[in-house]
């Protein structure tokens, strides 16, 4: 377990909250200024800001301490274990394609979806030929298009389990507060899956990004959109 308590001789060099990335890294460069009070979200996680800091980069570290800090509750592992188990996937030994078909946008036409979902599994393939694919997307028809795929030419790919509803997002599911948290268990299953793939095709969105990084080998990559 990790003790988060503040340490009594940081509070009072903590000074203000710095919410910009430039400024984050002007503090970093003074030699006198040990603390840095930061709240701030960036599209990389804070990647660049850790790499200007160090001599290591994220793509080294990131799967490695998202473990130590975290772990997933027993009813998401659960599951977990039998989807690992029903389709025959073994951590760090398949391939992982990501496809946000919906990022920005509340629609998007039909032909595109299936196009870029059967693309995005297809680039999958590419980094890992011999291996199986999870494909993951916030698009039940992308979806309900690569399994026929996957069936039609008996690829390996392993896709979501087969759901009646377009997959919930955490930013924008309607009256969020009142619905149970099991509503949401399988965005955390499609990232746990994600992570522990090995080579990754990935398009827009930092869902799929975060996947990347937590994955086994987060230099093994390509984009299928951009």
């Amino acid at each position: 377990a990790l003790n988060w308590t503040v340490p009594d001789f940081i509070v009072p060099n903590q000074g203000k909250v710095l919410q910009a990335s430039e400024r984050i890294q002007e503090w970093t460069k003074k030699e006198s200024e040990r603390f840095v009070r930061t709240r701030i979200q960036t599209f990389d996680g804070g990647q660049t800001l850790y790499e200007n800091v160090t001599d290591t980069t994220y793509n080294e570290i990131y799967h490695t301490i998202f473990r130590l800090l975290f772990e997933p509750s027993p009813a998401i592992a659960k599951i977990l274990r039998a989807k690992l188990s029903e389709a025959g996937l073994i951590p760090g030994h398949y391939a992982v394609a990501h496809y946000r078909a919906f990022y920005g946008r509340a629609n998007r036409r039909p032909n595109a979806i299936r196009q870029t979902a059967i693309n995005a599994v297809n680039c999958a393939s590419q980094l890992r030929p011999d291996g199986p694919v999870y494909f993951a997307s916030d698009s039940l028809l992308a979806i309900s298009t690569v399994r026929d795929y996957a069936t039609k030419n008996s690829y390996a790919i392993i896709t979501p389990t087969e759901n009646e509803q377009e997959p919930l997002h955490l930013d924008k599911a309607g009256n969020w507060s009142q619905r149970h948290p099991s509503d949401f268990y399988s965005i955390f299953v499609d990232l746990y899956l994600m992570g522990m793939g090995r080579c990754f095709s990935w398009g827009q969105g930092g869902f799929g990004r975060f996947g990347l990084l937590l994955s086994y080998n987060a230099s093994c990559y390509n984009r299928h959109t951009w």
